[in-house]
């Protein structure tokens, strides 16, 4: 196994909030956001996993490091993030399709799951975002 797959391989968890549609305003997006995405694309670009995109799409990594793989952790920190920017968040949510999407990876090392108190689930609903699990499990070898 190689240093790479090593780390892929590792417990990690993280959160992105992710902004798609058939055509985006990328850069009117990232204005009104008022940060740089962390990944940003046009319908028909290539994907890592795709030859064409078939939406465009623009997503902001959350802050917490992915070795926390405590997602509730992950979305806790990335909240205050998007409520400070709850206008913009809202009018995208009218027009494009809106998530927050937790994601973890996990290993026999690692406790995995996703547990949302009733006052987080209603701060992501205040911002118009569905929420979004991925949650993959590998045996390490």
């Amino acid at each position: 196994m190689n240093d790479e797959s090593k780390v892929r391989s590792m417990p990690r968890a993280y959160v992105y909030f992710h902004i798609s549609g058939e055509y985006l305003p990328l850069d009117q997006i990232t204005r009104e956001m008022g940060m740089e995405p962390t990944e940003q694309w046009s319908k028909g670009d290539r994907g890592k996993y795709v030859n064409e995109r078939h939406k465009s799409g623009w997503s902001l990594r959350g802050p917490l490091d992915e070795s926390n793989t405590v997602l509730r952790d992950h979305i806790e920190a990335f909240l205050p993030i998007l409520e400070t920017r709850i206008e913009a968040v809202k009018r995208f949510s009218e027009n494009f399709d809106t998530y927050l999407v937790s994601v973890g990876y996990y290993d026999e090392t690692a406790s995995p799951g996703l547990s949302l108190s009733r006052s987080m689930v209603s701060r992501i609903a205040a911002l118009g975002l569905a929420l979004d699990a991925d949650l993959y499990f590998a045996k390490d070898k």
